[in-house]
């Protein structure tokens, strides 16, 4: 999922700093669309040796929607729900979304791990 890659892997930055310097976007963290064209394409590592190419900055391609509902997984990681009460009384779409969001989070987390195993034998 790329916008849990943005959030994560790529600290937060939706859009580049070529970008930024062609003032396609106020700063890297704005999530709105740019449309800007990128002169190196942006790789991320998805699963399984599976790569994306962006010739664009991650904001163009990014649902405004998903973004809101990942803003609330660290909500949701710290026991806080949308909705009042528990677990039981949230929203199905809502639980469904945080379970692929917090799956894709896992898999960067596995990945930076062994990015950081490979550097320490180094």
């Amino acid at each position: 999922m790329l916008l849990v890659d943005c959030l994560f892997e790529n600290d937060g930055r939706f859009h580049t700093t070529e970008c930024k310097m062609k003032g396609g976007c106020a700063s890297v963290f704005d999530i709105h669309p740019c449309n800007s064209k990128l002169s190196v394409p942006l790789t991320f590592n998805i699963t399984q040796g599976q790569t994306i190419h962006l010739h664009t900055c991650p904001a163009n391609v990014i649902d405004a929607d998903h973004f809101e509902l990942v803003s609330l997984y660290s909500h949701y990681k710290s026991g806080l729900f949308l909705d009042d009460g528990g677990l039981r009384d949230q929203l199905a779409y809502y639980l469904f979304a945080m379970r692929i969001i917090a799956a894709e989070v896992s898999k960067i987390e596995e990945r930076m791990m062994e990015r950081s195993k490979r550097k320490g034998r180094r």
